[in-house]
C-alpha cells in the first residue's frame, strides 16, 4: 500500500477510531474461549465506502454493516463498523499507521499492547507452574 493510503487511513483512523480490550467468555456453544483477551480496533460510520478504503489500506479487518439499534430515532442513519478482534493482527495494523499517528493515538495504542503483553506474560507464567 502507497505512504500516502497509509496516511490517509493513520488520519482516518486518529479521528473515528477507538482501540481497545476484550475479554471473551466461555459458553456452551463455544467453551474453548475460556475467558481470553483480545486486542480490538474499530471504526463506525454512517456509510461503509470509507470504511472499506480504510480496510484495504491497511490490507486486515472486517467491514460490516449496516446495523440500527431499536432505540435510535428514525432519523438517525444506519451504522457500519470496520472490525479487527485479534491482538497479532491489530498489532500489525498499527506497524503500518504508526508512522502518521498523533502522539495521542499512539499513545493509547502502547497503552492497550502494554496491557496486552503483561496479560500473555500472565498467562506464560501460569502455564509453567
Amino acid at each position: 500500500m502507497s505512504a500516502t493510503e497509509l496516511a490517509w487511513a493513520a488520519g482516518f483512523f486518529d479521528g473515528e477510531g477507538s482501540t481497545y480490550i476484550v475479554t471473551t467468555r466461555a459458553t456452551e456453544k463455544n467453551k474453548r474461549l475460556n475467558d481470553r483477551k483480545v486486542l480490538c480496533m474499530e471504526i463506525k460510520q454512517a456509510d461503509s465506502f470509507v470504511l472499506e478504503r480504510f480496510r484495504d489500506a491497511v490490507e486486515a479487518g472486517t467491514v460490516r454493516g449496516p446495523f440500527r439499534k431499536s432505540s435510535w430515532p428514525d432519523h438517525y442513519k444506519d451504522q457500519w463498523s470496520w472490525e479487527l478482534y485479534a491482538t497479532s493482527k491489530c498489532i500489525e495494523v498499527y506497524g503500518k499507521l504508526h508512522p502518521y499517528l498523533s502522539p495521542v493515538k499512539r499513545a493509547q495504542a502502547a497503552m492497550c499492547m502494554d496491557l496486552m503483553e503483561e496479560y500473555q506474560d500472565s498467562l506464560r507464567r501460569r502455564t509453567y507452574k
